[in-house]
């Protein structure tokens, strides 16, 4: 593929995969001789909607057969999409995800993953990790986190009425459009 098509081509196969497209992902990051296409092709691998898959990619990140260096990478990258999933399953697995993680960034990875949610609970949920996992003067990026996702979640109550209301609309009139034009 060419360059610039590749890493987008990638995700979005990566997401649709089935289990032997997710295989061969895997078959290809292990093959893969060149760093960086190595880590790129095991973040792959947390990118699939399927649920049974995308389990598999985080049991894959703490089975030592993701190199290290990559392993909580790829963690990230499937926390994008589902990040109450790979909260609660890093929370779980707290020593060995920290175990994959550089010393400096080791306070804030966890409350990291949750960091795309919108979720309120999932903010208590940080809170709730950061007050008893991280030392008090080091909860700085927990807190971002969590008045982050407090904003998504607020923002998210305000909006999607109004927008949910709008696409109604939208489809009516689309609706009744279609039903007069064939009816002239």
């Amino acid at each position: 593929l060419p360059a610039a098509i590749r890493e987008a081509t990638i995700e979005v196969v990566a997401r649709q995969a089935d289990e032997a497209t997710w295989n061969e992902f895997l078959a290809l990051a292990k093959a893969a001789s060149e760093p960086i296409e190595k880590e790129r092709l095991f973040e792959a691998l947390g990118r699939a909607a399927d649920p049974a898959l995308f389990s598999r990619a985080l049991a894959l990140a703490l089975s030592g057969e993701v190199p290290t260096a990559f392993a909580s990478a790829a963690i990230a990258t499937a926390a994008e999409d589902h990040p109450e999933l790979v909260f609660n399953f890093a929370v779980a697995n707290e020593k060995e995800v920290l175990d994959l993680v550089d010393v400096p960034s080791r306070w804030l990875f966890i409350p990291e993953l949750a960091q795309t949610s919108g979720d309120t609970a999932m903010a208590d949920q940080v809170r709730a990790y950061a007050g008893r996992s991280i030392p008090k003067d080091a909860r700085q990026e927990a807190q971002r986190v969590i008045a982050d996702i407090t904003f998504r979640a607020d923002v998210k109550a305000r909006q999607l009425p109004a927008l949910e209301a709008w696409l109604q609309q939208s489809g009516e009139r689309a609706a009744s459009s279609a039903s007069s034009a064939s009816h002239p």
